[in-house]
C-alpha cells in the first residue's frame, strides 16, 4: 500500500525547526539533494525549494550575503575557499553566512507566527500539506491559462 502522506511526514520530521538558524542551515546543507529529488518528481521537495528561495528574497540580505550564501551551499564551497573567490578574510565569511541564515531564519519564523505552513516544533502542518495541493492545481490551471492564452494570440496574428 502506498503512502502518499509519508513524504510530508519524512519533511516535517527533517526540517521541523526552520523558524531556527539550525534548521534553514540544515535545509541549505541538503538543497543539492532536495533538487535532485526535484527532477525525480518530488512534489514536497519543489514545494520545499520553492519557500526556500521566496524565504531568501524576503530576507533582505545583502549581496555579499547572498553570495556567501551562494558559493557555500550552491557551489559548495569551503569557507576558506569562498572568502578568497571574494577577496575577504573567512571571519569575515562566517559572518555574512550566520546573519544571512538567521535572515532567512526570522522569515520562517514570521511564517510560522501567521500560520502559513509552518510550525516550530511539528514541521510541516496541515495548512502546508493543503498548500501544496493548491499549489499543483493552480500550475495546472496556470498552464492552460497560458496555453489557451498563446492559441489566442495566434489566432489574432492571422487575421
Amino acid at each position: 500500500m502506498y503512502d502518499k502522506e509519508a513524504k510530508i511526514r519524512r519533511y516535517s520530521t527533517r526540517y521541523h525547526s526552520l523558524g531556527t538558524s539550525l534548521g534553514v542551515r540544515r535545509l541549505l546543507r541538503d538543497y543539492h539533494t532536495l533538487k535532485e529529488r526535484r527532477y525525480d518528481g518530488d512534489y514536497v521537495a519543489c514545494d520545499v525549494l520553492t519557500d526556500l528561495e521566496i524565504a531568501i528574497s524576503l530576507a533582505c540580505l545583502t549581496m555579499r550575503q547572498k553570495q556567501t550564501l551562494a558559493l557555500i551551499y550552491i557551489k559548495d564551497l569551503t569557507q576558506k575557499t569562498a572568502a578568497e573567490q571574494l577577496g575577504l578574510r573567512q571571519d569575515t565569511i562566517s559572518r555574512h553566512e550566520k546573519a544571512a541564515i538567521q535572515k532567512v531564519a526570522a522569515v520562517y519564523q514570521y511564517w510560522t507566527e501567521l500560520g502559513e505552513g509552518y510550525e516550530l516544533t511539528g514541521g510541516l502542518n496541515e495548512k502546508h500539506r493543503i498548500k501544496i495541493e493548491d499549489r499543483q492545481v493552480m500550475e495546472r490551471n496556470k498552464s492552460r491559462k497560458v496555453a489557451t492564452s498563446s492559441s489566442i494570440k495566434g489566432d489574432r496574428g492571422s487575421d
